[in-house]
């Protein structure tokens, strides 16, 4: 079965896969590097605004949280995939938990963001205000496949709102704007926490710029549901005011009290600049990963083919000489399938007559030795 057929041992000669596999290199420590530095600093800003970010992968049901997401809920950072989903529904207050999971069912089945306020209860009995905004993606066939989103900690704005309320039978000592406004959208009252952030405008506002233009479909929403809580946000003067929105009795009048969100709304403008770009370079480097991957890929399979098909007789040997890799050609000169040799020594393919100098000569190249290539034969 032994054919004579003298055999090389060479060097591949894969200096274009290596300059490749270097700029992939390259640019993989600049993406990391990058990757980094963006990632600290949306840390950061968690940290500081009381922020979460969950991914849901709504075909698998994994979920995956950031640390201030477990923090936010009290739940223990081991809890992972759906036991996480199980344990955080528990976390939501009982008079809340229903309407809190049928909004985010409401949202993926009708393609609408995801705006949802509700209460959960900390391992210390503690009731914490979460405001959770989320955005649903899906496949080809509109089918649900993934949704993501943050939370955030509106416990202290919450007990603004209260306070509000509570000195709302009071806007003569409220610092904070309170106006009331008539069926016909004039205003009709305005206490000095309004009429002193108009002064400090100077002449560029008004009272009626605290009441919305649209004020007929808020007059319209109370008719329909009285209870309901109304809220939206104006700029005055650089100021970012969030208006809360109540009906006199028989709606004779409609009030507003306003209390300033500027801070708040920079740093969730800061969050969001910070995602949209992580996102954005994210997306750039695995661009510049994706085509150089594929042009190593391509580049190793040429070579591999070209190998593969050579008109002279190829193989790569290990420590012992043991076959680790064999052309199609020194198979077929040998007889072989490239199966049949792999894993096998090719002293096995030597003939007996020559297989104790090649094993000789096999050593000697080992320890560092130069064979002149006219013996060269393993």
């Amino acid at each position: 079965m032994i054919k004579k057929r003298d055999t090389k041992q060479i060097k591949i000669p894969i200096r274009k896969i290596l300059k490749s596999k270097a700029a992939l290199d390259k640019k993989e420590n600049e993406f990391n590097d990058e990757t980094i530095r963006l990632k600290n600093h949306l840390e950061l800003v968690q940290k500081v605004v009381g922020l979460g970010i969950w991914d849901w992968n709504i075909k698998t049901g994994k979920i995956e949280w950031s640390p201030e997401m477990y923090k936010l809920f009290g739940i223990d950072q081991k809890i992972k995939g759906r036991a996480l989903f199980k344990k955080w529904e528990k976390t939501l207050h009982l008079q809340d938990r229903k309407r809190a999971i049928s909004k985010i069912n409401r949202a993926i089945k009708k393609h609408t963001r995801l705006e949802n306020e509700y209460r959960c209860v900390l391992p210390d009995g503690k009731i914490r205000w979460i405001s959770a905004l989320g955005e649903c993606q899906y496949d080809r066939q509109n089918r649900p496949v993934r949704m993501l989103g943050i939370c955030l900690d509106i416990t202290e704005r919450k007990l603004v709102e209260k306070k509000v309320e509570h000195l709302a039978s009071f806007p003569k000592l409220n610092p904070n704007p309170v106006l009331e406004f008539n069926i016909y959208g004039k205003v009709t009252y305005a206490n000095n926490g309004a009429k002193k952030i108009l002064k400090q405008a100077g002449n560029c506002y008004k009272l009626k710029d605290f009441v919305p233009k649209d004020f007929n479909l808020i007059i319209k929403e109370f008719k329909k549901n009285p209870k309901k809580q109304i809220k939206r946000e104006v700029k005055i003067d650089g100021i970012i005011f969030e208006e809360i929105f109540y009906p006199a009795p028989k709606f004779s009048a409609f009030r507003i009290y306003a209390h300033d969100i500027t801070e708040q709304k920079k740093l969730e403008e800061e969050l969001q600049k910070i995602n949209f770009d992580l996102e954005k370079r994210i997306k750039e480097r695995t661009e510049d990963l994706n085509f150089f991957n594929q042009a190593l890929i391509e580049s190793k399979r040429r070579y591999w083919e070209l190998w593969d098909e050579a008109p002279v007789a190829y193989h790569i040997l290990d420590m012992n000489g043991v076959i680790k890799q064999v052309n199609k050609t020194e198979a077929k000169m040998l007889g072989y399938e490239v199966s049949e040799m792999i894993g096998e020594k090719i002293f096995k393919f030597i003939l007996p007559s020559q297989r104790k100098d090649a094993i000789k000569r096999f050593k000697m190249k080992l320890k560092g030795y130069s064979i002149p290539k006219k013996y060269d034969r393993v």
